[in-house]
C-alpha cells in the first residue's frame, strides 16, 4: 500500500527497502535468510498463492472448470464443443491432472465422457479435428488407437491423408497439417516425411511465419507448426525452426 494512511513515515513497501544491508540482506541490526526471503515475499506485493506456477495454475484450472458443461464439454460460442474441450484436456493433463476426472460440479460426466461420445463426427470433420482429438486422448492416458469407438489413428492415416499428394487434407491449412502430425506423432506413430515436407514448404519464405487457412493467425500457427515440425523429427537447430522462433521473437 503506498496510501497516505500507510506512511509512518515510510509506507510497507519503502521500509522494506529501507532495511537493507550492504551484502543484500534485508531486516537491520539482525537480517539473516529468514528476514531476507520474507522481505522479498513482501516486495512483490502480491498474495502468496500467486507465487509459482503451479499455485497460478491450480488457480487457473478452477476458473476453467467452473465453466465445464453437465455433459462434460466446453463451448465455443456458446455450443459444446469437441475442440474446445479438446484443448481444455490438454490444459489439466499438463498440469498433472487425469481428465478423465475432471466434471462439473454435480455431474458425473467426465471431460473424456463427452470426447468419446462425439468422436466417430468429430474426427470426419477435418484432418486437423482427428489429429487434436489424438493429441488430446493420447496427453490423457488414453489409446487413440481406440477410443469412443474409433481407431482415430486410422482415420488420419486413410482417411485424411493423400500419399500422392503427401499431406493431408485440406492442403492448404497448416493447422490440418500440424495438428495431424502431432495427433500421430502423440500416438507413437511414424509420421510420413512427404507430410513433414508440406509443412515445412508452407513457411513464408519472408518473415518465417507460417498462416492458417484464411492467411491469419500468424503466431499461434507459427507456435503450432513449429510443435508439429519438431515433433515430426526436425532438428532443432534446422533452419525453417529458426526462421519460425525469430519471427515470435
Amino acid at each position: 500500500p503506498s496510501t497516505e494512511s500507510w506512511a509512518n513515515p515510510l509506507n510497507p513497501h519503502d521500509a522494506l527497502l529501507d532495511q537493507r544491508q550492504a551484502d543484500g540482506r534485508i531486516g537491520g541490526t539482525y537480517a539473516n535468510a529468514q528476514s531476507t526471503a520474507e522481505a522479498i515475499f513482501g516486495l512483490t506485493e502480491r498474495p502468496l498463492f500467486f507465487l509459482g506456477r503451479a499455485q497460478r495454475s491450480l488457480r487457473a484450472l478452477t476458473w476453467l472448470n467452473e465453466r465445464q458443461n453437465a455433459d462434460g464439454s466446453w463451448s465455443f460460442f456458446g455450443s459444446p464443443d469437441p475442440g474446445a474441450t479438446c484443448d481444455a484436456v490438454l490444459a489439466f493433463a499438463s498440469a498433472g491432472f487425469d481428465p478423465h476426472t475432471v466434471s462439473a460440479t454435480g455431474s458425473p460426466s467426465s471431460a473424456m465422457d463427452y470426447l468419446s461420445s462425439v468422436a466417430p463426427t468429430y474426427v470426419t470433420e477435418s484432418a486437423k479435428s482427428a489429429g487434436k482429438l489424438a493429441l488430446a486422448v493420447e496427453a490423457a492416458g488414453a489409446d487413440a488407437h481406440d477410443f469412443g469407438g474409433v481407431n482415430i489413428v486410422h482415420v488420419l492415416t486413410n482417411t485424411w491423408y493423400s500419399p500422392t499428394v503427401g499431406a493431408f487434407v485440406n492442403v492448404g491449412d497448416s493447422w490440418d497439417q500440424a495438428f495431424a502430425i502431432l495427433g500421430l506423432a502423440a500416438a507413437g506413430e511414424t509420421v510420413p516425411v512427404s507430410a513433414t515436407q508440406t509443412l515445412r514448404g508452407m513457411q513464408d519464405p519472408g518473415d518465417g511465419s507460417w498462416v492458417d487457412a484464411w492467411g491469419f493467425s500468424k503466431p499461434d500457427s507459427t507456435g503450432l507448426a513449429l510443435q508439429a515440425l519438431i515433433a515430426a523429427g526436425v532438428a532443432p537447430a534446422d533452419p525453417a525452426i529458426a526462421r519460425g522462433i525469430a519471427f515470435l521473437h
